[in-house]
């Protein structure tokens, strides 16, 4: 029955995707493992996976040229299987030049009873999954950065939507005395969704966010993150904002803990994470409970490679 269940309300979703701009799941899953425990910010100085967060900090004097970050992620489901999703980027600096990739792929679980578009049962056993293949490039000017990336999105339900997108963004680096910032503002995620023969427009969205450091004496710092903005109403979607925020404490570059929490665009949650670098290697892991009835525990796990000074 929960896999009928499902199956409906997969249905209704290509219906109402049909109608109005479209939300792709995997295009709304966390950044990171840092950007989920910050609440889902990610135009501050955030650390690795460049490709989807802000690459104006591989920047930094102390980030190495080659970066590499692979994230695992597990959706908890109470009432159907749980979903997974993996996420391997990589980005190489030279200069005031650097290049991005990205590969991201999220099982679903899968669903024994489906319905098609006519509400005629469909047999088998169907693996629901989708994934998003994406490049990028940033250029550095003096204290500011711009950067575009490029992508195409996949996803595999009731019936097969196809994505293809681009997002524009830049950042600017300074200080207030001591205390280090980034600002940033990026539009997210316009192109064109093509879904049961029909084009549509993704909803695209549109906010800005930074970073601020205090150092707080010896290697330590605290450091604050926030993040905002709405998804723009194209082919009469509602407007959805959302505002995040998070703070990190470190030591000595190498020790991170972190707590944020996210509000609005019907997903409010608090997350926490930790990170721990040893050479070259970073261990990093995060996790979020939602305010609301009804909001899966999410869990991420990840390593960073990094290299090449």
């Amino acid at each position: 029955m929960r896999h009928l269940i499902l199956s409906l309300y997969l249905l209704f979703l290509a219906v109402n995707v049909s109608a109005q701009g479209l939300r792709m799941a995997i295009l709304d899953m966390p950044a990171s493992v840092n950007s989920l425990s910050m609440g889902g910010c990610s135009l501050g100085a955030m650390p690795g996976a460049y490709i989807y967060t802000n690459p104006s900090a591989a920047f930094g004097d102390e980030i190495d040229p080659v970066v590499v970050d692979y994230d695992m992620t597990l959706v908890d489901e109470e009432q159907a299987d749980n979903m997974y999703l993996h996420s391997l980027s990589a980005s190489y600096r030279t200069g005031n030049h650097l290049l991005m990739g990205g590969v991201r792929y999220y099982a679903q679980g899968t669903i024994d009873r489906l319905v098609d578009e006519n509400m005629q049962m469909v047999p088998g056993s169907h693996r629901l999954y989708s994934y998003r293949v994406d490049l990028g490039y940033a250029r550095q000017f003096q204290r500011a950065v711009v950067y575009g990336t490029l992508g195409i999105a996949s996803e595999q339900t009731v019936s097969q939507t196809d994505a293809y997108r681009i997002s524009l963004g830049g950042s600017f680096r300074g200080e207030i005395g001591s205390m280090p910032y980034t600002l940033g503002v990026e539009v997210r995620d316009l192109g064109l969704v093509s879904h049961l023969n029909k084009n549509h427009a993704l909803s695209p969205l549109a906010h800005c966010g930074g970073t601020i450091s205090c150092p707080i004496g010896g290697q330590q710092a605290l450091s604050l993150y926030v993040d905002g903005g709405s998804y723009l109403p194209v082919d009469g979607a509602d407007v959805a904002s959302m505002v995040c925020g998070g703070l990190s404490y470190s030591i000595a570059g190498r020790y991170s803990l972190s707590a944020g929490a996210h509000c609005g665009d019907r997903n409010n949650f608090a997350a926490s994470g930790l990170s721990v670098r040893i050479g070259w290697l970073t261990i990093l892991g995060s996790c979020r409970f939602g305010w609301e009835d009804g909001q899966s525990p999410m869990y991420m796990i990840g390593a960073r490679f990094s290299s090449g000074k």
